[in-house]
């Protein structure tokens, strides 16, 4: 009876440590603005497909003056950022997962003199990177700083990485391997830079190799946040500026390929890939969709681009690919689905609304999210069959979602959900 009672007390004790340690697996955390794979999607299963104000809330958290930065997230952490509307004072927030209670609301910043911002921008709205220990925070051009999550203090800060962003701040930092790396692709400079991620010193620093003199300055910035990818077992880092696309060995900053000379600007999407292409989105102005041919060395303009299209896809909202389609999201509520073997349409419909923050596929469907609060649930396909549509506050979502566990994280203008059956 002894050796019984023992062997269940040992049982309950090895349960007990597995869900103390199950928010750092895997589906538990949701590390940058596009999960942990950058590119929006999760094998996580049990997530709901509706949702309002009085169904499949378990707590609704506000958030104090203004940010269209994404949530992230590290066991039972979520980290936020949030910013005055002048921009005088800069905000990090971390929130307890499991109950909503803000556990850290930390002035960060407080420029005298903050650049104005666009209407659909905010002071806050580059995302935090997060990993066992440390959050990543920037500000663009105000400030950038590591954070330990557990003591919660700053253990370097940097404010002299600078540009004149003229309409605010979007890009957001990406962590790879030892170093962080900031996008500062501003009116006036437009340059990367990799941070070692324990001293927030500088350890590359690569500046974009085209002709931006007969130029004006509007026409020179960009927000696109860099992508990781890995072709034929090498890294690259994919960076979309104005009139510029290139690859960086993410190691030591060196080019490897680039597209030069196209007339967009204010590029927003973050880089998609399926191992052979890159599909990149060129901006405002003449705005093109592009799709890259991974393999090339030094300028690949005329070499390495598959197809070009130039109609029909949104500037911000970054796009899905999945079996070798791409779901687009206009700013003015047009859908689509593109087949990237030809670049053509599979379909388009227009939605009531219009969209800024990236769609997220998980469990079999798609999530797009409006401006207005809405979510509409679709399956992927070569026809559009809209299966849900929900409907949270209508004060503003311009952040991607974020998912961890079975719930999503949702943040509308002035409030954060945690949303799930």
């Amino acid at each position: 009876m002894h050796k019984r009672i023992l062997k269940k007390f040992y049982i309950i004790i090895v349960l007990l440590a597995i869900s103390l340690i199950a928010p750092v697996l895997g589906g538990e955390n949701w590390t940058n603005y596009r999960g942990n794979r950058f590119d929006g999607s999760s094998d996580v299963t049990g997530l709901p497909l509706t949702w309002s104000l009085t169904e499949n809330i378990t707590w609704q958290t506000e958030i104090h003056d203004r940010g269209h930065s994404s949530p992230v997230i590290w066991g039972n952490q979520v980290w936020l950022t949030t910013a005055a509307a002048d921009g005088q004072k800069m905000y990090v927030l971390c929130i307890d997962r499991t109950t909503g209670k803000i556990l850290l609301d930390q002035l960060l910043f407080s420029p005298k003199a903050p650049e104005e911002i666009n209407a659909l921008n905010s002071y806050a709205s580059p995302s935090p990177v997060i990993e066992a220990g440390r959050v990543y925070i920037s500000f663009g051009t105000y400030g950038t700083t590591c954070i330990d999550t557990k003591t919660f203090k700053q253990l370097w800060i940097r404010s002299d990485i600078n540009c004149t962003h003229e309409v605010g701040a979007g890009s957001s930092p990406v962590l790879y391997q030892d170093k962080l790396i900031l996008t500062m692709d501003g009116n006036d400079v437009q340059y990367l830079i990799a941070l070692d991620k324990a001293t927030g010193k500088t350890v590359w620093k690569t500046t974009r190799t085209t002709d931006y003199l007969d130029l004006k300055p509007l026409v020179k910035k960009a927000f696109s946040t860099p992508r990781i990818i890995t072709y034929k077992g090498e890294d690259q880092l994919v960076s979309v500026g104005a009139r510029n696309t290139m690859s960086l060995n993410p190691h030591t900053g060196e080019p490897i390929w680039k597209i030069d000379k196209y007339k967009g600007f204010s590029a927003a999407w973050m880089p998609a890939t399926d191992g052979e292409h890159v599909y990149v989105n060129t901006g405002y102005g003449t705005t093109e969709l592009i799709a890259i041919k991974l393999g090339g060395k030094g300028d690949i303009t005329n070499t390495h681009v598959t197809w070009r299209k130039s109609k029909g896809f949104g500037h911000m909202s970054s796009p899905l690919l999945i079996n070798n389609r791409l779901y687009v999201m206009s700013d003015e509520s047009l859908m689509g689905c593109i087949d990237t073997k030809t670049g053509n349409y599979k379909w388009k419909t227009r939605m009531k609304g219009k969209f800024s923050a990236a769609s997220l596929y998980v469990g079999g469907h798609i999530y797009t999210f409006s401006r207005e609060g809405k979510t509409v649930v679709y399956k992927p396909g070569d026809t559009f069959e809209q299966r849900y549509e929900n409907q949270l506050d209508a004060s503003g979502l311009m952040a991607t979602p974020a998912i961890a566990g079975k719930a999503f994280f949702i943040r509308t203008g002035t409030t954060l959900y945690r949303i799930e059956k």
